[in-house]
């Protein structure tokens, strides 16, 4: 989400007339948040809606089969955004050349990590849990651009780029394990189509009611536990980066307690998958960092920060997960 694009109300009204079936158009406000696409809040007689502006590289095809997958989501009641379908009933159109959808508004508010509370990682994780148990049913694979097998392509593109910030001590880190952790990915595993990016900003709540979980553009098919991992990740550092084990135990056991991947071969991979959530956003960062790819009035997210999650991570993986199995068992 955010403003790369700005777009006149005008502009924008004529658009939607001639594209989709809204009724009238009274008015519309920039949203400011996130940092990889334009959104737009807007209101016509039908209701409310988010315009959304597609600044990268996404081609229409892997739009349209992410929100084919909303919707199959959307139809099993899980809190996913509803994409409308344009006059010629497409799910993507154009605007400037640039892909473009509109979906149905979902009230709430995105957390920081100054207002997580437990009660709040619990909630998340059991609604994780039941995500992955219906998209166990979805039989189309999605693809990401942050998908395992570009992580040497990607690092290998930042290291090409003017802007790779030779000299940071977090740079030989990212370069030699990425590539190792891709060699040791586990094979043994239930793969499904994975939110990939289950951070508080994505997901909105009224007061402690979890009104909907938003912005699946980094959805991949790949392991439950990773997904799982990625939220833990996300969930477990505080606006200092200091790791809350109360956190991450009550987020990870709400998820165990609901969802039969926590089992199955799943379980005994979270400490590997831990250390790969946080590299995958290590090279994220460093990826948008070296394109600059955030808007000019934002600093782009911190590749160093995210290394130091990661070296925390694989430094103490084990042992959170020991703790996770102790407290699983206990009578």
């Amino acid at each position: 989400m955010g403003i790369f694009t700005e777009i006149k109300e005008e502009k924008l009204a004529d658009f939607l007339a001639k594209n989709y079936r809204l009724g009238h158009f009274y008015r519309s406000a920039g949203i400011q948040s996130g940092s990889q696409n334009t959104n737009y809040w807007l209101r016509t007689d039908m209701g409310e809606f988010v315009f959304t502006l597609f600044e990268g590289d996404q081609s229409v095809d892997d739009i349209e089969a992410v929100n084919a997958y909303t919707d199959f989501l959307n139809d099993y009641n899980i809190r996913v955004p509803r994409v409308m379908r344009s006059l010629d009933g497409a799910r993507v159109t154009k605007m400037d050349g640039k892909p473009v959808i509109l979906s149905r508004f979902i009230h709430g508010f995105g957390l920081n990590p100054r207002n997580i509370s437990e009660q709040y990682c619990k909630t998340v994780g059991y609604s994780l849990a039941i995500l992955h148990e219906t998209a166990k049913s979805y039989d189309q694979k999605l693809s990401s651009f942050y998908d395992k097998k570009n992580w040497t392509s990607i690092l290998a593109k930042a290291q090409q780029s003017e802007n790779y910030p030779k000299g940071q001590y977090w740079l030989r880190i990212i370069e030699e394990d990425a590539p190792k952790l891709v060699s040791e990915w586990p094979s043994d595993v239930d793969m499904i189509n994975i939110h990939g990016d289950l951070f508080p900003d994505n997901v909105l709540f009224i007061d402690d009611m979890l009104t909907g979980i938003i912005d699946f553009n980094f959805a991949s098919y790949d392991n439950p536990i990773y997904d799982l991992s990625i939220a833990l990740l996300a969930w477990s550092f505080d606006e200092t980066n200091e790791f809350l084990l109360e956190r991450f135990m009550t987020f990870v056991l709400a998820y165990a307690h609901e969802s039969p991947f926590w089992l199955s071969r799943n379980y005994r991979h979270l400490p590997f998958f831990l250390k790969a959530a946080a590299m995958r956003f290590c090279l994220s960062r460093l990826h948008d960092f070296c394109m600059k790819r955030h808007r000019t009035d934002k600093a782009p997210l911190d590749p160093a920060l995210m290394v130091d999650r990661y070296k925390f991570l694989r430094d103490n993986g084990d042992d959170l997960f020991s703790k996770i199995l102790k407290e699983i068992t206990r009578p």
